[in-house]
């Protein structure tokens, strides 16, 4: 049996949510992660912008959505790795804002401002909560009242996420697709559900292509390389915080 490249892989995630014949799975994927079936179409805004897939710190989706009240939201989907994860409400906040504030020429009117949402999927844990879904809007910090619907900033946290239940848990099952492609679940929902049929479709072929194997590989190895250099100095960070704290104590006669 042919086996299937991970879509987590920043380049394999892209290829299937963000290439030019990806609407209908990017739609079933953003109404999932927003709780909503309102997003009806959605035009790709960088799908040409290819960067260096081997050396990228991360791979972004913007996307311009239309809902059925033909309203616009600007969105933008990140899948964050490891090395993300010490600046990573920092670098929300920033590209959130850039996108907010890229709308507008100096002419326009505030009022042109569309609802700009933020998507950040993490495949590690960042949250002390339990939860791997998580929504952030600005609020009255006494009351809890939102100031503006027009901001959200998702964090999605792949590792937290439960096995579907039911066909209906859409959300559960991307992140399924994601985490075991290949597995029993979603292997049983492939033959009811005609867009994670499409988007198997799509990983099946990905995983065929030897030019999108040898970057997959090449990519797999430098995301290793990467966490495995960052564990290696937050290890290294804790013995040496460790000696130091003895020595300090040692300084005033805490210990022998």
């Amino acid at each position: 049996m042919q086996s299937l490249l991970s879509p987590k892989v920043d380049f394999v995630f892209k290829k299937i949510f963000g290439s030019e014949d990806s609407e209908i799975i990017l739609i079933s994927f953003l109404n999932a992660i927003l709780k909503t079936t309102n997003i009806k179409k959605v035009n790709i805004k960088n799908i040409n912008a290819e960067k260096n897939y081997i050396t990228d710190k991360f791979s972004r989706i913007e996307v311009q959505a239309i809902t059925k009240d033909e309203d616009l939201i600007n969105i933008e989907i990140q899948l964050m790795r490891y090395y993300n994860k010490y600046y990573m409400n920092e670098q929300s906040l920033y590209y959130w804002s850039k996108m907010y504030e890229s709308q507008l020429s100096e002419s326009e009117h505030y009022d042109k401002l569309n609802k700009t949402i933020c998507i950040n999927l993490l495949d590690f844990t960042f949250l002390k909560s339990d939860n791997f879904y998580h929504c952030y809007k600005m609020k009255e910090v006494t009351t809890n009242e939102v100031l503006t619907d027009l901001e959200e900033i998702y964090f999605i946290e792949i590792p937290k996420s439960k096995e579907p239940e039911g066909e209906d848990d859409l959300l559960e099952i991307w992140l399924e697709f994601l985490k075991n492609p290949d597995g029993e679940i979603i292997t049983m929902l492939e033959m009811k559900n005609e867009i994670i049929r499409k988007a198997l479709g799509k990983l099946s072929d990905i995983s065929k292509k030897e030019q999108y194997i040898e970057i997959y590989y090449k990519r797999l190895k430098t995301l290793r390389d990467e966490k495995n250099a960052l564990e290696t100095a937050e290890l290294k960070g804790k013995i040496e915080g460790i000696m130091e704290g003895k020595k300090e104590a040692k300084k005033e006669g805490k210990i022998e």
